[in-house]
């Protein structure tokens, strides 16, 4: 019975061992840190244009102003009614050098409820 057990924790420790490697295949580090200038993916944001295709597919840019575990805690607009933590996934590092002579624009407010954001 002792050497069943063992087999078994044997290849069940192998088991994880490669789910955690085949895991963590396409896991790439996060290279944000707390002042960094971000965009925000829009994916799961819900705007008031008509469709969803020719709305803006990145929002921001946005201060990170804390780490929450693996995600990020975002200084939004007062009126954008979301949560302020996201995931890095939905995150894109703001350019911080444009090119010679080119200004940098925030996009415009976004206009939720009949509000500006």
């Amino acid at each position: 019975m002792d050497e069943i057990l063992v087999f078994a924790k044997k290849y069940i420790l192998e088991a994880q061992e490669v789910m955690s490697r085949q895991a963590n295949k396409r896991q790439k580090d996060v290279d944000y840190e707390i002042g960094d200038m971000v965009f925000l993916n829009s994916r799961n944001i819900k705007t008031q244009r008509p469709s969803k295709k020719l709305d803006d597919k990145m929002l921001g840019p946005f201060k990170i102003i804390a780490n929450v575990g693996r995600a990020f805690w975002l200084e939004l607009s007062r009126t954008m009614l979301i949560h302020n933590v996201f995931h890095p996934s939905l995150l894109q590092k703001a350019a911080t050098d444009p090119l010679p002579g080119q200004k940098q624009t925030p996009s415009p407010a976004i206009i939720v409820n009949n509000q500006e954001e």
